[in-house]
């Protein structure tokens, strides 16, 4: 567990505070927004049940948690994922929220692995972190706003210089229409960035950053989304076919379509 205030402080100025490099695309959502996104995430990611705020699936070696699926590593162990969980509680600290005794006690996953988990299942552990993250689906919304603002940067600064006009240009009309910023951001909480080396089949990867290259133009704003959608779907079938042999890919990726054609018809 972290306690130096020193340290938060920094974490806060530099990491957990929004910011936006100069002329990047900017991310607006109001209260009513971030209620739908959570909804949309809560049903998207956990399909709207509180069983599913904790999952441990047998071909994974982490458990993801929240609304999020955020991934907590044993202690010891990394994997080609980016942890997010332990960043959620130091935000949730950070921001005022109490956190539950034996969770604030030590930043280390107290399962070493799937089985020591399951057998832990029914614990009074187990269900006060499924309470305490289905209490605080509002503040895990908060923090994937503010990781997705954190990120967009990130993702342009990895562009090369030729092709960054016509990616930032695709990104900001994508924001600007109805329901782009909750599509950009559940994306981006489903499939990443798209700028990690190690999250790649065959060298090609499939988060936003592949999204944003396989749309075509279009300035009319009624046309905008379907591409948006229509390249994301390009992008994850690519993603099965590069997949290595004995992958869930094939299982999953109608589901994902089906997750990413419903942004063109959120409502909340």
């Amino acid at each position: 567990m972290i306690k130096t205030t020193g340290f938060l402080v920094l974490f806060f100025l530099f990491i957990v505070a929004p910011h936006t490099a100069a002329g990047s695309p900017m991310i607006e959502l109001d209260e009513k927004d971030t209620v739908c996104l959570e909804k949309t995430i809560y049903l998207n990611e956990c399909a709207s049940k509180p069983a599913n705020l904790i999952i441990w699936p047998p071909d994974e070696d982490f458990p993801s948690l929240g609304i999020g699926h955020f991934i907590w590593y044993p202690l010891g162990k990394k994997g080609p994922y980016q942890e997010t969980f332990p960043e959620l509680i130091l935000f949730m600290r950070l921001n005022g929220q109490s956190i539950l005794p034996w969770l604030d006690a030590s930043a280390d996953l107290p399962w070493n692995d799937r089985d020591s988990y399951l057998r832990d299942a029914e614990s009074e552990r187990v269900q006060s972190l499924r309470q305490f993250l289905l209490d605080t689906r509002v503040l895990q919304t908060k923090f994937i706003i503010d990781r997705v603002r954190r990120s967009l940067p990130e993702l342009l600064t990895a562009v090369p210089d030729a092709e960054r006009p016509a990616i930032e240009a695709r990104l900001a009309r994508v924001l600007s229409v109805p329901n782009g910023p909750l599509a950009v951001i559940d994306y981006i909480n489903f499939k990443g960035e798209g700028i990690r080396e190690n999250e790649r089949f065959r060298g090609q990867g499939w988060g936003l950053l592949q999204v944003l290259q396989e749309m075509n133009d279009t300035e009319k704003k009624d046309e905008i989304l379907p591409e948006f959608v229509r390249a994301a779907k390009t992008v994850l079938d690519r993603r099965t076919a590069n997949a290595p042999a004995g992958s869930k890919e094939k299982d999953r990726i109608g589901g994902w379509k089906f997750r990413v054609q419903r942004y063109l018809t959120l409502s909340c």
